[in-house]
């Protein structure tokens, strides 16, 4: 049973160290390692952890202590899983509440790991999740403020970590503070080249504010690193055309429909592409 129990631990934990396959959370974080994913290699290891209780342990116990074959000390030796079982369970109890809700988990996480980045990473993107969702335009900005924050604070403990930079330029675009986004989609690309989003993003900017060739060199670094996406396409057609290189812009178009067909974007851009081509501006 100890073997068995150990190779079941082992087994259930394989898909979450990395050692098998490269692993990653949504959008390329770093993997967080929580709770939960302990639940089914704890079925294993307390299959270990009873034959260590009830035949290892009793076994030396009983040649250490002779004693223990008086009767009384072997119910009482029983008696240890329960207690240690009832020990688990209260621990476990304590941590019920800190799972009602993003805000409360992370919220529970910064006050345990103050000088944990990831942390405040977390607590920061609830927050922003959070405002995204109220209704009140005061409690909107105090949430905003908030995640910024703990995004500043993530960032003075891990100031390499593009994942930071990348969502502080999402925070500042949502408050529309485009050249503090702009700054940040920058750091984070050059931390990290191959994160397309923040490439996109950074784009989008650059065209807002006229610097054309800058964003077309967001858009077609964005188009190798995501082949099969059509979003890169259309934002790359619509600064062609913004160029005056129509033809190209109704080809790129094309090509996003070709992989997404109907996508309403590249519709649009392709229609207006073709107008400006007729009318020859």
């Amino acid at each position: 049973m100890a073997a068995f129990g150990i190779a079941a631990g082992l087994l259930g934990l394989a898909p979450l160290n990395s050692f098998v396959f490269p692993v990653s959370a949504q959008g390329g974080a770093d993997f967080p390692l929580a709770e939960r994913f302990l639940y089914v290699p704890s079925i294993g290891f307390c299959l270990f952890a009873a034959w260590l209780l009830t035949t290892w342990l009793r076994a030396r116990l009983e040649r250490v202590l002779p004693a223990l074959r008086a009767g009384w000390p072997n119910r009482a030796l029983l008696v240890l899983p329960f207690l240690l079982i009832i020990a688990l369970a209260a621990r476990a109890e304590t941590r019920i509440g800190s799972w009602a809700s993003d805000l409360v988990l992370f919220s529970t996480a910064v006050e345990s790991s103050p000088s944990s980045y990831l942390a405040h990473l977390n607590y920061a993107a609830a927050l922003t999740s959070e405002a995204a969702l109220e209704a009140d335009p005061a409690a909107r900005r105090a949430l905003f403020e908030s995640a910024h924050e703990h995004y500043l604070a993530a960032r003075r403990i891990e100031p390499n970590n593009y994942r930071i930079h990348y969502n502080l330029g999402n925070l500042f675009q949502s408050l529309g503070r485009e050249q503090d986004a702009l700054g940040a989609y920058r750091q984070a690309v050059l931390l990290n080249p191959g994160l397309a989003a923040a490439r996109i993003n950074l784009g989008a900017i650059l065209a807002q504010t006229g610097e054309l060739d800058g964003a077309l060199a967001q858009f077609e670094a964005a188009q190798r690193l995501l082949p099969g996406s059509a979003a890169p396409r259309v934002n790359k057609g619509q600064v062609l055309e913004m160029l005056g290189r129509h033809e190209e812009a109704i080809a790129e178009c094309r090509e996003a429909l070709v992989l997404e067909p109907g996508l309403g974007a590249a519709l649009w851009a392709l229609e207006r592409a073709r107008a400006l081509q007729a009318d020859g501006g």
